[in-house]
């Protein structure tokens, strides 16, 4: 690897507390294999790496598809993790006997190799930078798009997404926003997670 000298630029959140606190890459794009090597100005290079990441990544993918776990030198190891649902069934001998249906993969798991981590970790400058200053949200703001939304159809449920499109805020902003309502009572929450959904209690939002 070259010995080339970079810096990484970071934010620090703080909990309210002020006890806990997170570090994070700041400013933190998303390239490919072709922005990264087009930056030293060499096409082929560029195609050669593309074409030669397509035919490794078919390769990971069916390693994988098969249960194997895919160690890639110098960058680390992918495995699958699974998931399920468990099928309870009859008691037996005050325990339960359980089947697990619905198999699938829940996602695939990366671990960093420790020379990779040792490489970045060699060359780099970590600075300080300032945390954005996220604006204050005002649900009222939001209101008549919420209202509207439910007024459509009364079996509506709102999602994070949903709100996303109807607001056009951010992810973390919409996120923000329905646990300000669900706090102030304006929304109840059904679900947990992924599957979460939100719905007016009464007398809010048209209801």
């Amino acid at each position: 690897m070259r010995n080339v000298q970079k810096t990484i630029h970071y934010w620090v959140h703080r909990n309210p507390d002020q006890k806990l606190f997170h570090v994070r890459v700041a400013k933190n794009e998303v390239v490919n294999i072709r922005q990264m090597l087009d930056e030293e100005r060499n096409e082929q290079r560029a195609k050669i790496a593309e074409e030669g990441w397509l035919i490794l990544l078919d390769a990971i993918t069916e390693a994988l598809r098969s249960g194997k776990t895919v160690h890639l030198d110098g960058l680390g190891t992918l495995s699958l993790v699974l998931k399920g649902k468990i099928n309870y069934k009859e008691k037996w001998v005050g325990k339960k006997n359980f089947l697990i249906d619905n198999i699938g993969v829940k996602r695939v798991a990366f671990r960093t190799s420790a020379k990779l981590k040792k490489e970045i970790q060699k060359n780099a400058t970590f600075v300080a930078d300032a945390i954005p200053q996220v604006e204050y949200i005002d649900e009222e703001n939001y209101v008549p798009q919420i209202t509207e939304y439910f007024a459509r159809d009364p079996d509506n449920q709102l999602t994070r997404s949903t709100l996303r499109k109807l607001t056009n805020l951010t992810d973390i902003r919409s996120r923000k926003l329905l646990e300000m309502l669900v706090k102030q009572g304006k929304l109840r929450r059904v679900g947990d997670g992924h599957n979460a959904r939100y719905v007016p209690t009464p007398g809010n939002f048209g209801r």
